[in-house]
């Protein structure tokens, strides 16, 4: 079994996705301790090492910022990589030769895929905690706690996507999944669509997310936990939905 899971990790990159992101953490480590922030102080003059010491903040903060938005833009490679066809006839091939669980192959997927996914946000907490040593009281470091506190949110979209994604290619096929994930994006896109066209957007430019969040923080925590584990078992359901019509499938194999 744990043989499958780590085929499963190297099929997704996962050596070289854990390999760039140590590379990433010792740079980060190494740009925070040559590049001190500095606080700013509300109707103060600032001296230039201020200003440089706010303007490294800000500079930290964009390459966390980009690193999450990668995360995500990676996300789908991750999936179509986990849940592809090809591979899983040949596994099936392989583990009904093998004195192996008939469900192992889908197991190994679900438990490759989360340990993925607790890598990059462990080692993206970890880029946080390293970009306090020496961070200043300001807006950039603000942006970084509020991250911090999104992270249940962050975390219950990626099982939430990877839940139904997995559910539509491993339990229903290429063309069942095409179906499926056509039906659930399509109303989505629409809305944003509309929104775009009809929304106020205008009345968006005076929100500050921050300010919104400072001010219900205690509640959206408690949300963001609660959708955690709702997705959580989420997760696990499509595990065993998918194990349960892969054991069918194997099943009518036999016969």
């Amino acid at each position: 079994m744990r043989g499958l899971v780590y085929k499963e990790y190297l099929a997704m990159r996962g050596r070289y996705i854990l390999a760039a992101l140590g590379a990433v953490l010792a740079l980060f480590t190494a740009a925070r301790l040559a590049l001190p922030g500095a606080d700013k102080v509300a109707g103060a003059i600032e001296s230039k090492a201020v200003r440089d010491g706010q303007a490294h903040d800000y500079y930290l903060l964009a390459v966390v910022a980009v690193l999450l938005g990668i995360f995500f833009a990676v996300l789908p490679v991750l999936l179509k990589i986990i849940t592809d066809g090809g591979r899983r006839r040949k596994e099936r091939a392989y583990t009904m030769a093998l004195p192996l669980p008939a469900d192992s192959t889908v197991k190994a997927k679900y438990i490759a895929f989360a340990a993925v996914i607790g890598t990059f946000f462990a080692v993206y907490a970890a880029m946080a905690g390293v970009y306090f040593i020496g961070a200043g009281k300001n807006a950039a470091t603000d942006k970084i706690v509020t991250v911090l506190h999104m992270f249940p949110f962050l975390i219950a979209a990626v099982l939430l996507v990877a839940a139904i994604d997995m559910f539509a290619y491993l339990g229903l096929g290429k063309k069942g999944g095409d179906i499926l994930m056509l039906l659930l994006l399509a109303p989505i896109a629409l809305v944003l669509v509309w929104y775009l066209f009809f929304g106020n957007l205008s009345g968006d430019r005076d929100f500050s997310f921050i300010a919104w969040w400072r001010s219900h923080k205690t509640a959206l925590r408690l949300i963001g936990y609660g959708l955690l584990a709702v997705n959580i078992a989420l997760y696990y359901a499509s595990y065993r939905a998918v194990r349960r019509l892969e054991l069918r499938r194997m099943a009518e194999t036999d016969d």
